[in-house]
């Protein structure tokens, strides 16, 4: 099964950000939309959600028999989208999950509520409200929300910002658990050294496609964390 993105270009009103984009997300893999602030990365993100239709170009799901689906909510996770779908700030962590398990109609929401609080490190802030947690909890709590009624792919935006090396590399940890329970991940991030975590990067505005071996710690990071990118 993939996720598959042809031709697509992201529009702002009458102006193209993008180049036509192409490509697609295996499952069991990871790739990353590179590229500064208002190039379309979130909007690519709702276009592969399903929440929104792309004006050119189409995004579809192919599964195992060939056939084309449309994506859907019980198909793909969305973690928090900054001004479309933020987590709500007077929430606390387990009521996200639980909630969430309840809005995809899970049985047993709360069993897997405690799931994930325990597979994403979240128990010692399960009772805090959003407002109140670290940018590192934050982000666990926005993947664990994505993957809560497990769908084959799940999308996350910037997931990277305001975290250290040493989180990244956690986050990236979660991300080949993921890939081996064939999960397809995609994510936009600002950094080239964040990008590095994927199996494939696409470069906005052109869309030009490349692979990515291995991750490997940058040293322009070393020390300095992502804190600074918004």
């Amino acid at each position: 099964m993939r996720l598959e993105f042809r031709d697509i270009r992201v529009r702002n009103h009458n102006t193209h950000l993008t180049e036509p984009i192409t490509f697609s997300v295996e499952e069991g893999s990871t790739t990353a939309i590179l590229g500064a602030s208002k190039t379309g990365k979130s909007t690519l993100l709702l276009y592969g959600s399903g929440n929104v239709r792309p004006v050119e170009g189409t995004v579809q799901i192919i599964d195992e028999e060939g056939q084309s689906l449309t994506p859907c909510w019980q198909l793909v996770g969305i973690g928090s989208i900054e001004h479309f779908a933020p987590l709500f700030e007077t929430l606390t962590v387990e009521e996200h999950l639980f909630f969430h398990g309840k809005l995809h109609h899970l049985r047993g929401a709360k069993k897997r509520a405690e799931e994930l609080l325990s597979e994403y490190s979240l128990t010692d802030v399960r009772k805090q409200r959003v407002k109140d947690i670290d940018k590192f909890s934050y982000a666990r709590l926005s993947l664990a929300i994505s993957i809560a009624h497990r769908p084959p792919f799940l999308l996350l935006d910037e997931p990277e910002v305001g975290l250290t090396e040493q989180e990244w590399q956690q986050m990236v940890h979660y991300f080949r658990r993921l890939e081996r329970n064939n999960v397809g991940i995609l994510y936009t991030t600002v950094l080239e050294a964040a990008s590095a975590a994927a199996t494939q990067t696409v470069a906005l505005p052109r869309g030009e496609v490349r692979t990515t071996w291995e991750y490997s710690p940058s040293s322009e990071l070393s020390g300095g964390g992502y804190g600074a990118i918004n």
